[in-house]
């Protein structure tokens, strides 16, 4: 009976501390960060993840330096998706 407790503890454990990568920067509020990982996705092809924090940025960098190229590069991953 022990036994079991122990593996559903680590089992608990490992859901509990196994957020990936990814999901801590959806939840990040740091908005650079984002942006360098959005355009990192982006050149790596993986337009799903790079998709969806563009989706953030777009209103929050509106009218910044940075929109256009936050604005191409959803655009560009829309096309790419086929959306």
């Amino acid at each position: 009976m022990l036994k079991n407790w122990g593996y559903l503890i680590i089992i608990i454990a490992l859901l509990g501390f196994g957020c990936s990568k990814y999901q801590k920067l959806l939840k990040s509020s740091d908005m650079d960060l984002k942006y360098e990982a959005a355009i990192k996705y982006y050149d790596e092809e993986k337009y799903e993840k790079a998709m969806s924090l563009f989706e953030e940025l777009i209103p929050l960098f509106r009218g910044t330096e940075r929109s256009e190229r936050v604005y191409y590069s959803y655009c560009y991953c829309n096309f790419q998706l086929d959306l």
